[in-house]
Formats: C-alpha cells, sequence, structure tokens
C-alpha cells in the first residue's frame, strides 16, 4: 500500500517541492500535513493516516480509493491540482475561518443547535 500511496503523491507533488505541497494542500483544505511527513509519506518511511489521505483525496479532487490502487501510474489532467483552482466541498471556508478565530467546533455546534431551534419555533 505504502509503494502505491507513495507513487501517488509523486504525482501529486510533480516539479514543486515537498515545501510548496504542503502549502498548496493547507491554502486549498485549510488542513496542514508538514512538508517532511509528505516526504515520509512518499518514501514508504511513514503510513499516512485515513485523516492525512481524506486530506490528500479532498486536495486532488480524486476519490479516497485511487491513493490505495496500485494502478494509475499517471495523474489525469481532470485531477491536477493547479494554482488559482479550488477544491470544493461544502462549508470549507466557514470551517476555514472558525479555526483562523480558533472558534472550537463546540461553539459551532452550539450554534447549529440555535439555529435547529429557531427552525422548529418557525414550523
Amino acid at each position: 500500500m505504502i509503494n502505491s500511496i507513495g507513487k501517488k503523491i509523486d504525482l501529486i507533488k510533480g516539479d514543486l517541492s515537498y515545501v510548496e505541497l504542503a502549502n498548496r494542500i493547507y491554502e486549498k483544505t485549510g488542513y496542514k500535513i508538514h512538508h517532511t511527513t509528505l516526504q515520509k509519506y512518499a518514501t514508504g518511511k511513514r503510513e499516512p493516516s485515513k485523516k492525512a489521505l481524506k486530506i490528500l483525496a479532498a486536495y486532488t479532487g480524486k476519490p479516497l480509493s485511487w491513493f490505495l490502487e496500485e494502478e494509475a501510474d499517471r495523474i489525469s489532467g481532470d485531477y491536477v491540482v493547479r494554482e488559482g483552482s479550488e477544491i470544493m466541498y461544502e462549508y470549507h471556508d466557514v470551517v476555514k475561518k472558525a479555526k483562523a478565530k480558533k472558534i472550537p467546533p463546540s461553539s459551532l455546534e452550539l450554534f447549529i443547535k440555535a439555529v435547529e431551534e429557531a427552525r422548529k419555533e418557525e414550523n
């Protein structure tokens, strides 16, 4: 599995340095994977967690299963992350802002409950 994942990370990385790749992953997803960690994943010195694979999948737009498949020696043009492109998934910007402002998840949960209660009262 690691060899396959390592190959996929190298494909994603392309001509970027691991530092540049780590920065782009953070910019696109709001999640940090340290550049040395990415390098360890690519070289097989460390196995990525499910969370790390989900972050990489969000960054590339590829399904999680793509990282686990042995085939596909290249990335199709549909999935190469280019500068200025965005990986779309719901509520990404809101979560990123909450993290930047150090708003804890418990506060967001309280807000969601308040909205749900307000909706119930409307009906």
